[in-house]
């Protein structure tokens, strides 16, 4: 070992040299969802509350703050992770991965101009087909039976009404 390599200090496990205090990739999307959280939060304070009375669960706040919790919470254990992480350890993000991003945004712009099912349906055909999948057949089970399921599961049994879209043409 070299005398340069001695000096340098190593993080706490010792695996290496030590990282710089600067921020990180994980420390910034770790932040960037820390701050979407915070705002989400914030718009749930403007729901209103259902009287007592009226209520038949849960206040219509509860829920959104309860998946808040959940993402801020899972973003801080990866800004933890990314802290304890050696730089060399470090992988790149596969272009699928901003590929499904994409397609995420694609698939919330097209629910109020397909519709909520449509979308559902198309979003479950295509994005297993980007992550490599090749049994069709069960792509397609796939695709009808998650939509129909989460139709049976909200629209029926929790009586939230989705965007109808092109389906509202066809008398739905």
């Amino acid at each position: 070992m070299s005398k340069q390599q001695k000096e340098q200090p190593t993080d706490v496990n010792g695996a290496g040299p030590s990282r710089s205090p600067l921020l990180r990739g994980d420390d910034i999307v770790g932040g960037v969802i820390l701050f979407f959280c915070a705002a989400a939060y914030a718009i749930t304070t403007t729901f209103e509350e259902v009287p007592v009375m009226l209520s038949q669960g849960i206040q219509p706040a509860v829920f959104p703050r309860a998946m808040i919790a959940v993402i801020a919470f899972l973003s801080v254990i990866v800004i933890i992770q990314g802290r304890r992480k050696a730089a060399a350890t470090r992988k790149k993000v596969p272009i699928v991965a901003f590929a499904t991003a994409g397609l995420l945004g694609l698939f919330v712009a097209a629910i109020d101009w397909v519709g909520m099912m449509i979308a559902i349906f198309l979003f479950c055909l295509v994005l297993p087909a980007l992550w490599g999948e090749r049994r069709y057949l069960w792509m397609a089970v796939f695709a009808v039976l998650f939509p129909v399921s989460i139709f049976m599961l909200f629209s029926r049994m929790l009586e939230v009404r989705f965007p109808l879209g092109l389906l509202q043409s066809f008398g739905f």
